[in-house]
């Protein structure tokens, strides 16, 4: 029952909910919510029908336990059904039927027991890959089920991480990570992600943490970070300060106040925090630390270098980038020379202290214990009439960034490159009404709708729907109306906190001050009805609306699929046109495998995003995944030989695999791995021995 539901009988058969009727998978969802708990006709009826009951509610529920046994248990007399018909009512009985939920619940009660036994924790998190009931998530009788697992798995995933935050910061981050999408409001789960950064030695993940955490609590709650979660930022970044610090007489006078990576040691630029970064700091040119895996956000961001000939219109690139080819409203990274600067440019870069302008950031900005400090001369910017423009600062390590103040900072790193993507951020700027983006897990959805904010700040609005584990009501339209500087806190506030939708007074108040605009929401599929209908009104009314998610069957069954599409925008891989061949042939084009630095790293990030894309497919996709790591590149009926699987199975998997883009055709009905990080990463489960039996198998197939 956590996530899709799945059944597995006795000889391996397995069927899933949408094998079975609508009502007859929902009263077999209240029974496993509620097993090994007799539930009479009457709670059952009302549990899965509510307040439309149909005329004869018992005979309708004595048939559809009637179509569950027959469709489960082929065969199996009634006595001994795991249905269990008990004083006039039903029982979900655990001892004639296995079920994770069950599991589930048991290791919570060995964990609230044991405080300290990590191995159950680990347990727990490996029976929850997802919450329970999704097809059904919004019905009432599957919210406390729910409610209790995500309590569950996010306690387990804190536990799991708090022990490690020091040995092993990169895990904790992970789990941090995890812990916070699926409840955001958990500042525990914030403060253990700092630790976790502040052990990788990156000051920018401490703050960037804090800075989420602030955001969360004051967008949905309306409240401040607690003093032990602000308390703990200002350590952890006064103590990576000091430790960055060089001892007294290291180096020329007032050397000490410059900061990690200024340095200078014989005239040349020293290197700072290997872990960060594997780049050296050249006097004229602004460098980018490199982004690690674990805190890109479900695969969507995209990281890596790219190289500079590939800058194209639009594009952030990481690189030197030539002061003539700033454009104006281009985030140019590298040397900017200050007279290119132009109100509306993000400009990135170290500018020559000679030629300062007002409005240049100087790079010796440092940590004071509350906030990144600049040099006291710069101040404010110019526009074209010379009336002054706040900026603001931002201490990437070592950059130096100034900028226009936006609304909210944007989900997706700062040293995250933005590769290609030119004619989908046209339409999605300019297209028609309603535009769906789709594409499986690290398609790249939520790093081009950041960059669609980026690059249109005044008319994009970015929200972000609640996620698989809930959140509070509006939270992605109060996101999106404070960034577009049009807040309606008052209606919003109201509504949410009468339990009701906006009434259609308010919506027209807001859709007044929008026409022109876009509002965006990403991982839109879990949107409940209202807001479907809130997003509607809206967009009848003035604004453009663009919603993210990962395929249209996973919201067939969900209010979203109500927001008709005017266009369905499908992500498909990056080519050889956006990337070199390189790093082409290492990700596959999939945005979120162009990553550089530690090969492990990489890895995981490439045997996670694997698992992702295959958890709804069926068990053969994995097998093919593996047969094609060990042995290369196979046809069909090699696959179907050598797995000793059906050929029709191999077919609908190969299909799925095709086209979530982890695999790709070649001639005469072979495929191959499209991407050799994933390839390697799979390759690396499978043991000497077992590879060996394999090329065995494949030569007498």
């Amino acid at each position: 029952m956590l996530g899709q539901i799945e059944i597995i009988d006795g000889d391996g058969r397995r069927m899933t909910g949408d094998d079975l009727p609508r009502r007859a998978r929902q009263v077999l969802g209240v029974l496993a919510a509620r097993h090994d708990r007799v539930q009479s006709k009457d709670a059952l009826a009302d549990a899965v029908w509510g307040v439309d009951l149909p005329g004869n509610a018992t005979a309708a529920l004595e048939h559809y336990v009637s179509v569950l046994r027959r469709a489960l248990q082929p065969g199996v007399p009634t006595s001994r059904s795991f249905i269990v018909t008990r004083a006039g009512g039903y029982v979900f009985a655990t001892d004639r039927a296995r079920l994770d939920l069950a599991d589930l619940r048991a290791a919570a009660k060995v964990a609230e027991r044991r405080p300290g036994q990590l191995d159950v924790r680990e347990q727990i998190v490996e029976l929850a890959p997802e919450l329970p009931f999704a097809e059904d998530e919004y019905a009432d009788w599957a919210a406390p089920a729910r409610a209790e697992v995500k309590a569950v798995l996010v306690a387990a995933l804190l536990d799991l991480a708090e022990p490690v935050a020091a040995a092993d910061p990169a895990r904790a981050l992970r789990l941090a990570r995890e812990a916070t999408e699926l409840e955001p409001f958990t500042e525990r789960g914030y403060r253990l992600a700092m630790l976790a950064g502040a052990g990788l030695g990156r000051a920018d993940e401490v703050v960037r943490w804090f800075d989420l955490c602030r955001r969360a609590l004051a967008d949905d709650l309306g409240i401040a970070p607690s003093a032990d979660t602000t308390s703990l930022r200002d350590r952890l970044l006064t103590e990576l300060h000091t430790a960055a610090a060089p001892t007294t007489g290291s180096g020329p006078a007032g050397s000490q106040d410059r900061p990690t990576g200024e340095r200078r040691r014989g005239g040349d630029r020293r290197k700072a925090d290997r872990r960060a970064t594997q780049e050296t700091v050249l006097p004229e040119t602004a460098r980018l630390e490199t982004v690690q895996p674990e805190t890109a956000r479900d695969g969507d961001a995209q990281l890596g270098t790219v190289q500079p000939e590939t800058a194209r219109d639009g594009d952030a690139q990481l690189g030197t980038v030539q002061p003539e080819t700033a454009r104006d409203g281009d985030a140019q990274l590298g040397t900017v020379q200050p007279e290119t600067a132009r109100d509306g440019d993000a400009q990135l870069g170290t500018t020559r202290d000679a030629t300062a302008q007002p409005g240049t950031a100087r790079p010796e900005t440092e940590w004071n214990g509350d906030g990144w400090s600049g040099a006291t001369r710069q101040e404010v910017a110019h526009d074209a009439g010379d009336a002054p423009v706040p900026v603001a600062f931002a201490e990437r390590r070592r950059l130096a960034v100034v900028r226009e103040p936006l609304p909210a900072p944007l989900d997706v790193p700062t040293a995250a490159a933005f590769v290609g993507r030119v004619a989908e951020l046209a339409v999605l700027a300019d297209g028609p009404g309603v535009i769906h983006v789709v594409g499986p897990a690290g398609a790249g959805k939520s790093a081009l709708l950041a960059r669609l904010r980026e690059e249109a700040s005044r008319r994009v609005g970015l929200g972000r729907g609640p996620g698989p584990g809930g959140a509070l009501r509006l939270g992605w339209l109060r996101t999106a109306l404070h960034q577009l500087g049009r807040p309606a806190d008052q209606a919003l506030d109201a509504a949410m906190g009468e339990r009701r939708p906006l009434r259609p007074a308010e919506l027209d108040a807001i859709a007044g001050d929008l026409r022109g605009c876009v509002i965006a929401v990403d991982d839109a599929e879990h949107l409940d009805a209202d807001s479907v209908s809130e997003l509607r009104w809206l967009r009848e009314r003035g604004p453009r609306v663009v919603v993210s998610y990962r395929y249209p069957s996973a919201i067939t069954d969900r209010p979203l699929h109500a927001l008709d599409a005017d266009l369905v925008l499908r992500l498909d891989p990056l080519g050889e046109h956006d990337l070199p061949a390189d790093v082409l042939a290492a990700s596959g084009g999939i945005p979120a495998l162009i990553l550089p630095g530690d090969a492990a790293l990489a890895g995981a990030v490439a045997m996670h995003l694997a698992r992702l894309r295959t958890r709804w497919m069926p068990p053969a996709a994995w097998e093919i995944l593996r047969l094609t790591a060990a042995l290369g590149t196979l046809r069909v009926e090699q696959l179907a030989a050598t797995g000793g699987l059906d050929l029709d199975e191999v077919l609908t998997a190969v299909d799925r695999l095709v086209h979530a883009h982890l695999l790709v055709e070649g001639p005469g009905g072979s495929v191959r791995h499209r991407s050799d990080l994933i390839r390697s990463a799979v390759a690396a489960q499978i043991s000497a021995a077992h590879g060996h039996h394999l090329r065995d198998r494949l030569a007498t197939a």
